[in-house]
C-alpha cells in the first residue's frame, strides 16, 4: 500500500463499517486503527478467526449485505473526493490564467 489513496475520512468510515458488522455478528475485535502502514491503509484486528465466522447463511448474507453497502459508500466518497480534487485544479488554473491575463496586460501597457 505505502502512500495512502483515500482521504483519511474514507478509510475510518470504511473500517468503522467492518467494526459495526463484527458487533452486529457478535465477533470481538481488538481494536480498529486508520494508521496507514505498508501493508494496508487501516485495519480492524479480530479475536475471531475470519474463515470459521458464518454459523448460518443468515449471517452470511448480513455479512454480504452490509459489505454492499461500505463499497457503495466507498465509491460515493471516491467520486466526491474526485470531484473535490477536480474542482481544486480548475480553480488552480483559473488562478493562473487570471494572473497571466494580468502579467500580459501589464506588458502591453508598458509598451
Amino acid at each position: 500500500m505505502g502512500e495512502t489513496s483515500c482521504r483519511p475520512t474514507s478509510i475510518a468510515i470504511h473500517e468503522a463499517g467492518h467494526a459495526v458488522i463484527a458487533v452486529r455478528l457478535d465477533l470481538t475485535f481488538i481494536d480498529v486503527t486508520i494508521i496507514p502502514t505498508d501493508d494496508y491503509e487501516g485495519l480492524v484486528r479480530f479475536t475471531d478467526e475470519i474463515d470459521v465466522l458464518f454459523d448460518d447463511d443468515e449471517d452470511a448474507d448480513l455479512w454480504a449485505e452490509n459489505l454492499a453497502v461500505a463499497e457503495a459508500l466507498d465509491k460515493k466518497l471516491d467520486k466526491k473526493e474526485e470531484a473535490a480534487q477536480k474542482a481544486a485544479a480548475d480553480e488552480a488554473d483559473s488562478t493562473d490564467d487570471k494572473a497571466d491575463t494580468a502579467a500580459d496586460e501589464a506588458h502591453s501597457t508598458d509598451d
